[in-house]
């Protein structure tokens, strides 16, 4: 009976929001959002540190952030058939036991576009999850996670997104390659004849534009004639004052392009989740990412003061929760 009684519940509210629903009342308040990344839920889910957690989340009020790269990194095909103390399931009761709400940063890029020159001023949520009670939060996340058939049958199949993000992470590395000689050969990014980028002030606000245009990508040709004459501005220059899409490329401007020698990263496939990932920071209170994505992280807060972010690395959040 409870089995059936969820699933009537989740076809009742439906998986998915409407993507309208994009709150331009604050009284959501952006302190409420922390963004685990997969690090954090797949260790500090273990039984000796997720009461430390538990107890940070309580105690700040915070509802977790969970985006779809973040299911598709929990996805195990054979998860049915998996142990209890498996990560996806031991990941599935701790957030079943906290708010939790599900964001797809490609509807941030299409809200921030969407209401300029108005700011979103809130996440636009996929799914709030603190409106069902713990035992239906678990069920659901279930479901979604071993792609049963009611959430394919809404086209929300955990198995094709997951595919989809292996085939975005193939190809990432040639498309950094083809992003940046595409600028060099459109003159928007100046090399000397050691291959050094040069000028890097002077071009560094062209190049993010060109970053920043990528977005429209996300609008069939009917949405862009939707957008009106706003579209001429943001083309221009005002992409600039959209958090989220200004956030990612900035992103990418500081690992691959401005790049910090002493901090020598390499390039890696799953750069480009972080990225998108890193896209909500503007909207969130704390987010926890790995010490590569944090020192990039922290060159973009210094030139941006109005973004108040708190980024944690594995041992900054030991601090925070209070593991010795």
């Amino acid at each position: 009976m409870r089995f059936f009684l969820s699933r009537w519940l989740i076809l009742t509210i439906g998986f998915f929001f409407h993507p309208s629903r994009v709150e331009s009342d604050i009284n959501h308040a952006v302190s409420k959002y922390i963004f685990l990344d997969n690090w954090v839920l797949a260790d500090y889910t273990k039984p000796n540190l997720q009461p430390n957690l538990s107890k940070y989340l309580e105690k700040n009020q915070f509802t977790v952030i969970i985006d779809s790269l973040s299911l598709t990194e929990l996805y195990n095909p054979g998860w049915r058939n998996a142990p209890e103390g498996d990560r996806t399931a031991r990941v599935t009761d701790f957030l079943s036991r906290h708010p939790v709400a599900i964001v797809d940063p490609v509807k941030l890029f299409r809200a921030e576009i969407e209401n300029y020159p108005n700011l979103v001023h809130t996440l636009p949520i996929e799914l709030d999850m603190e409106i069902l009670s713990a035992e239906h939060r678990k069920q659901t996340l279930k479901l979604l996670l071993q792609g049963d058939t009611l959430f394919i049958n809404q086209g929300k199949d955990i198995k094709i997104w997951s595919q989809n993000y292996e085939k975005l992470k193939s190809t990432w590395l040639s498309d950094i390659d083809n992003i940046i000689e595409k600028a060099s050969q459109a003159g928007i990014l100046i090399r000397d004849e050691a291959g050094r980028f040069t000028q890097l002030e002077t071009d560094k606000e062209k190049f993010l534009l060109t970053l920043d245009r990528r977005y429209f990508a996300f609008f069939d040709t009917s949405e862009m004639k939707e957008l009106g004459t706003k579209i001429v501005e943001l083309f221009l220059s005002e992409t600039s004052k959209l958090p989220a899409i200004r956030f990612t490329s900035l992103c990418f401007w500081y690992a691959y392009i401005q790049i910090d020698k002493t901090h020598l990263t390499s390039r890696a496939p799953s750069d480009v989740g972080d990225f998108y990932q890193m896209s909500m920071i503007p909207y969130c209170t704390v987010f926890t990412t790995d010490n590569k994505m944090q020192w990039i992280c922290s060159r973009i807060l210094d030139e941006n003061s109005q973004y108040s972010c708190t980024i944690l690395n594995r041992g900054d959040l030991d601090k925070e929760i209070g593991i010795p």
